[in-house]
């Protein structure tokens, strides 16, 4: 039985993974601040101090792989204290996490670890791939700080692969403060609303975690999304999933006044491709939207 270890496990994507993992006859350790949503025979659990960020060796040795999920959430509004955290609760874990692989005696074969799609910034609908630079704002700076952290795995002799996760479509996640706005009718898009939005359904993303641990072939760093529709198409399906007539149009300057530098996420302008984790043989199975959103909200 191969043992992966989730950083973060406990979360809305961790949680997922770790029930698959574990139904597919793998044994899970999960890493976090906070206790697993779940409990199973083949499941474990290490306390990590948020105050005092430090993995010991001993709870990733002779594991299999790593999957590297940990972070604050990044919906919210971004005092220089929550930025500290968001920026803390990534990259520090990160490099902590390399610190003890090369720690371990045993060291694990693979690492997936997530950044996000925030990585590009705002490139004004242009479609991007991989390899092109990183914004400049925060959260640029965020992900391809916390990617240049676990890309030091490679220099370890660990297989790292990175994906850069698009908006989730799933119970919890975006869904979980979009629909109660909705619901609320409340809920609207931001600016214009011709900005994109990429997304992936929520089961995709974790078969695609599972794929990149699995698959030897893969290495180095993947868009995941499935499609990149307008934010106002986007919360226009949001609407009709909950039977909402109406999206809202919320303007930009009431998103900087709510969100501060977060108004960056809701307002830049980007289209990423999916083309490498595509001819990596990875198919996404929720293509559709609406059908995932309602099936998301039924679970």
């Amino acid at each position: 039985m191969k043992t992966i270890v989730i950083t973060g496990g406990s979360g809305f994507i961790g949680t997922l993974i770790a029930t698959k993992l574990l139904s597919s006859n793998y044994h899970v350790v999960i890493l976090d601040t906070q206790p697993p949503r779940i409990t199973h025979d083949n499941l474990d659990f290490k306390k990590i101090d948020p105050n005092n960020i430090a993995i010991d060796p001993s709870w990733i040795d002779g594991a299999h792989g790593i999957i590297n999920l940990a972070g604050a959430p990044i919906f919210g509004r971004f005092t220089e204290k929550y930025k500290s955290l968001v920026w803390k609760s990534r990259i520090d874990t990160t490099a902590g996490l390399v610190h003890a692989i090369s720690k371990s005696y045993i060291k694990p074969t693979v690492m997936v670890s997530a950044s996000a799609i925030g990585y590009y910034g705002n490139t004004n609908g242009s479609s991007v791939f991989e390899s092109v630079p990183a914004g400049t704002d925060f959260l640029a700076k965020v992900c391809s700080e916390w990617e240049r952290q676990a890309l030091e795995a490679q220099k370890l002799g660990v297989r790292t692969v990175i994906l850069r996760t698009a908006h989730v479509i799933g119970k919890g996640g975006i869904l979980g403060v979009l629909v109660p706005l909705f619901k609320k009718w409340i809920g609207g898009y931001f600016g214009s609303g011709t900005q994109h939005m990429p997304w992936i359904g929520a089961h995709d993303l974790v078969a695609m975690y599972i794929y990149a641990l699995e698959q030897e072939s893969l290495t180095g760093v993947y868009n995941t999304a499935v499609a990149n529709p307008t934010q106002r198409e986007f919360m226009k399906t949001v609407a009709n999933a909950v039977h909402t007539p109406i999206s809202w149009p919320i303007p930009a300057l009431i998103a900087r006044l709510t969100y501060l530098d977060f108004a960056d996420a809701l307002l830049v302008d980007t289209t990423v491709d999916n083309t490498k984790i595509t001819s990596a043989g990875f198919v996404h199975n929720e293509t559709d939207l609406y059908t995932t959103i309602v099936s998301s909200i039924n679970e």
